[in-house]
């Protein structure tokens, strides 16, 4: 009798094991196919992966900085490469300033931008400045101004082929403060007239390298002046300025050259721009 109830406890045992084995091996298995609802997984995911704007980061100091950047400052680094400087780098800036109001369809005034820039180069060139693009009295008036400075270091291989095989050069070293203003009129339709002026100074000097008594004799080979009057124009019918769609961007100018204007010398240049933007079909 003892021995047939051990074997009955026995015999429960294995069942009840076997039945809760067999719930967990169920319940993995639920787990394994187990589906979020719709409207839950429509906020989840997107474009193959999880939308993680909605996700509140908390302590991350991106996040913050993320926040607190001004929404119409742009900053964009610029890397490249020369022959005359190397490998270099610009950082560029731009803040736009608010035209009017935006939700306003009726309102088509560009908004206003003030830039500024650095570059340094590998050879130890470097130059930077700012300026403004500015839109006045409904867009009717256009000012453009800046400044720059910069101090630029080449080798100047000579002119002609024959000279540049040679792989004879010497150090050319150029310090250029430059400055420039315009406005222009829109004096019919989407035309716009105006008057400006481009002026500033190179300083250019030769570094030579010989072998005694100085290892390095730099030689001044003087200033040039720079000044001219410039004439602009342009003709303006696109439907944004920095994103167009649509819309024709005509750019010229004549500048004059001359000692009435601070020049070394005379001289006339033209120049005309055209830009196209087809919409999109």
């Amino acid at each position: 009798m003892k021995h047939r109830f051990e074997t009955l406890a026995t015999l429960a045992f294995l069942l009840v094991s076997a039945a809760q084995a067999q719930d967990v091996e169920e319940t993995a298995e639920d787990m394994r196919d187990f589906d979020l609802p719709a409207s839950e997984m429509s906020d989840m995911v997107g474009d193959g992966g999880l939308d993680l704007s909605d996700v509140d980061f908390e302590g991350s100091p991106l996040k913050r900085f993320a926040e607190r950047w001004p929404k119409d400052l742009v900053i964009a680094p610029i890397p490249g490469r020369s022959p005359q400087l190397g490998w270099q780098l610009t950082l560029a800036g731009g803040y736009f300033l608010d035209s009017g109001d935006e939700d306003d369809e009726e309102n088509e005034t560009h908004p206003s931008l003030l830039g500024g820039f650095g570059m340094v180069s590998e050879n130890g060139s470097y130059a930077y400045g700012g300026g403004a693009y500015l839109h006045l009295l409904d867009d009717k008036l256009r000012v453009k101004a800046g400044a720059a400075y910069a101090d630029l270091r080449y080798r100047f291989y000579g002119v002609g082929r024959e000279l540049n095989e040679r792989g004879v050069s010497v150090d050319i070293l150029q310090a250029m403060p430059l400055y420039f203003a315009s406005a222009t009129y829109r004096v019919w339709k989407k035309f716009y007239l105006g008057l400006g002026y481009v002026g500033g100074t190179v300083n250019t000097k030769a570094e030579i390298t010989i072998e005694i008594p100085d290892p390095n004799l730099v030689n001044p080979l003087g200033d040039l002046n720079i000044g001219a009057w410039m004439i602009p124009f342009e003709w303006d019918s696109r439907d944004h300025e920095q994103f167009p769609r649509e819309g024709w961007k005509v750019d010229g100018r004549a500048m004059f050259y001359s000692d009435s204007s601070g020049a070394d010398f005379e001289a006339e240049t033209y120049k005309i721009c055209l830009l196209y933007t087809s919409p999109s079909p």
